[in-house]
């Protein structure tokens, strides 16, 4: 793996200048203001430089992140995704765990069946794995025309958005991104 670029480094100065019309404009998109051009120059920019640094193959690189609730991981993802679209010509899809959240009827079962805590999401359980999964395994094994409906959830809603209304990625993508506020935790043994 190539050493991570720092922001003075002339090929992440070179895409900060190009970069930074299409980032500012999505944070407008998104309605987030205050945030500073060090941002994209000491955040993001490198993170998409390092990760466009990764060789070409056949199978995607998944790129987990981590953090607390309502630390920024999709805001984050989203912004390296557009970079690493628009200024390095690579290909990614992502999504979050919050994205897997069972249906509220769903929930409600568990709730009755498992324990009262059940309806509500977050909690061990409330998670459609098995879509998360098919959603991988499709993104893994695509042939250029293969189309992945990518799963979303409304939070205010508190449920599942319609699959018509799912994004649909064609093909294969360089890097799939997935965002989870316990991604990659182990549980712990219950002798502890």
């Amino acid at each position: 793996m190539e050493k991570f670029p720092r922001p003075s480094d002339p090929l992440c100065k070179d895409l900060f200048e190009i970069s930074l019309p299409f980032l500012e404009g999505h944070a407008q998109e998104l309605k987030i203001e205050g945030l500073s051009r060090g941002f994209f120059q000491e955040t993001i920019v490198p993170i998409g430089v390092y990760l466009n640094l990764f060789h070409q193959r056949d199978k995607p690189y998944l790129i987990c992140l981590t953090g607390g609730q309502g630390s920024g991981k999709t805001t984050l993802s989203n912004f390296i995704q557009l970079f690493l679209e628009k200024a390095c010509g690579r290909t990614s899809v992502g999504f979050s765990i919050d994205d897997l959240y069972k249906t509220k009827e769903d929930r409600k079962r568990l709730a009755q069946d498992v324990h009262p805590l059940c309806k509500v999401r977050g909690v061990p359980g409330t998670h459609e794995i098995h879509i998360g999964l098919k959603t991988l395994d499709s993104l893994f094994a695509a042939k250029p025309s293969t189309l992945t409906p990518i799963p979303a959830f409304s939070k205010p809603l508190d449920e599942r958005k319609p699959k018509s209304t799912w994004q649909v990625f064609e093909g294969k993508p360089d890097y799939i991104f997935f965002d989870a506020w316990f991604g990659g935790a182990k549980p712990l043994s219950e002798k502890n």
